[in-house]
């Protein structure tokens, strides 16, 4: 039941739709980059338009537009492992949370920051659109964090990451801890961070093989808001094997900072076909909401809508082998429904030919090629002013692929 987006590896994928086309961003370890397109489910190198908006190193060879997003006060974050960006608006203007770690101190040092970008009004797509780093989110405790997303919950902003329990140090363990925002970069200090989800569940975890150690993780929140659903979607297990899960936690009420204002649900949204088909380890979604520039309060509902919004999909990484780890993390997307008041994507990530894309979307026809006859040494397709003409529509069928309305 699912499509790849991409045949690059585009492992914790971030999707909004935006003024009728969509925009991705993933980790990609050392920056932060936005892609395009006009369909939902075709992201591939000859549709989607790409941008750098953000790197704290100097360009590479082939990254000179990463200098151009640079600001001077860039220079001073030193920055490895950049991982799970994401877009929102927030009070009007681009925002970008991610987590990263610094060079020397490796994983232990990763915590969660934000970029800032234009008035909503902008493309984030434009070369004009600057996004500065506004430094580490404030009023978090000093501990590891990762994949943060903020969220509108009774009209207040919140934000969910995962962490470690901040009475150890060590990758073991995962929780899910909330935080009651103060503004787009701030927590509420005097409220503090809190538990709503810690692993429980067999699928939540995972032990090495001999005498290797459990592994209990929760990571990667999604909220989404659909019909009479409220909650988070997250992922569970091991990330670098095959046992991988996506897992509901539905908000019931009461406040959010209390762990009793949410449920797990025992069974996975998706976790592997037990008939050993793949594609495998399914975690890190997204489900955004169509973006109104005049509605910022509404933003942070998590669903993709197809191109004619009539359905909802969501968007996750998988691997097409058991064994690739963090290698071949695909982004893929399939149909989401409620069945009974309860998100159901179908239980297993299947590959299945012949899906029906996403309801509105316009792929226009292939041109019919020329018969090879026509081609051949010395016929008139060989005429210059022909060929240019030729190479004319060639450049205008690749611009309506990519959804673009000029044609020169």
């Amino acid at each position: 039941m699912a499509l790849q987006i991409s045949n690059n590896d585009t492992p914790d994928p971030f999707m909004i739709k935006c003024d009728g086309a969509y925009i991705l961003t993933f980790t990609i370890g050392n920056r932060v980059e936005l892609w395009r397109s006009s369909l939902l489910h075709d992201f591939h190198d000859n549709v989607a338009a790409k941008r750098i908006i953000w790197s704290p190193f100097p360009s590479r060879p082939l990254e000179p537009a990463a200098d151009e997003c640079r600001q001077p006060q860039d220079a001073q974050a030193e920055m490895s492992d950049i991982w799970a960006p994401e877009l929102h608006m927030v009070e009007d203007y681009w925002w970008v949370y991610f987590c990263a770690a610094h060079p020397s101190k490796g994983n232990p040092s990763h915590r969660m920051y934000v970029l800032r970008g234009p008035h909503v009004s902008s493309d984030p797509m434009e070369p004009t659109s600057k996004f500065t780093l506004e430094g580490p989110l404030r009023g978090l405790p000093d501990h590891w964090a990762i994949d943060g997303t903020v969220f509108t919950l009774n009209n207040e902003l919140y934000l969910c990451y995962s962490g470690w329990p901040l009475d150890r140090n060590d990758d073991l363990k995962q929780e899910l801890f909330i935080a009651k925002m103060l503004d787009p970069v701030t927590a509420d200090p005097s409220l503090g961070v809190h538990v709503i989800s810690t692993p429980e569940h067999g699928w939540e975890k995972f032990k090495d093989p001999g005498d290797g150690p459990w592994h209990e993780i929760n990571e990667g929140p999604q909220w989404l808001e659909m019909q009479s659903f409220r909650g988070l979607v997250y992922s569970a297990g091991a990330s670098w094997t095959s046992n991988y899960n996506l897992g509901i936690l539905e908000y019931i009420g009461g406040d959010p900072l209390q762990a009793q204002s949410w449920r797990k649900h025992p069974t996975p949204l998706l976790t592997n076909d037990p008939s050993g088909q793949g594609p495998y380890a399914p975690g890190h979604c997204s489900y955004p909401q169509p973006f109104i520039c005049f509605s910022v309060n509404d933003f942070f509902f998590r669903f993709v809508p197809s191109p004619d919004d009539s359905q909802m999909w969501i968007v996750y990484h998988a691997t097409p082998s058991p064994h690739d780890g963090w290698a071949n993390r695909k982004g893929r997307c399939q149909p989401l429904e409620l069945r009974d008041g309860v998100p159901y994507a179908g239980q297993y990530p299947v590959s299945v030919s012949g899906l029906a894309l996403p309801s509105g979307s316009f792929i226009p026809p292939q041109p019919t090629p020329l018969p090879e006859t026509v081609l051949g040494p010395g016929s008139w397709s060989n005429d210059p002013d022909v060929q240019r003409l030729r190479a004319k529509g060639k450049n205008i069928w690749q611009k309506i692929r990519r959804g673009l309305s000029k044609t020169s």
